[in-house]
């Protein structure tokens, strides 16, 4: 799916998903490997949460978004992220940002 047309959000969506692992590759990782991803990904998914709490919706989206950011934050990266990009991505079509 094409996101990056769309608006900033969709764009670092985008992005997250492109480095997105499943839990069938991400058990396979090493511990240094762990460390690099983390520090790879983390990024992004703060990119994209700067990118929806500034964005014009509703304050009541936000809160929401912002709940889930951070109960997840700590797993970003330290787990697959393909389940929590499919709970986002729930999220975003919920709000129609991608």
């Amino acid at each position: 799916m094409n996101y990056t047309n769309r608006n900033p959000v969709a764009y670092y969506f985008s992005k997250v998903r492109a480095l997105e692992l499943g839990p069938a590759h991400y058990r396979y990782l090493s511990d240094d490997a762990i460390r690099i991803y983390t520090q790879e990904i983390r990024p992004l998914y703060e990119i994209l949460y700067d990118r929806i709490v500034n964005s014009k919706v509703s304050p009541f989206i936000k809160q929401e978004f912002e709940q889930w950011f951070v109960s997840k934050k700590d797993e970003i990266g330290k787990s697959a992220t393909a389940p929590l990009n499919n709970e986002l991505e729930s999220m975003l079509r919920r709000f129609n940002f991608v």
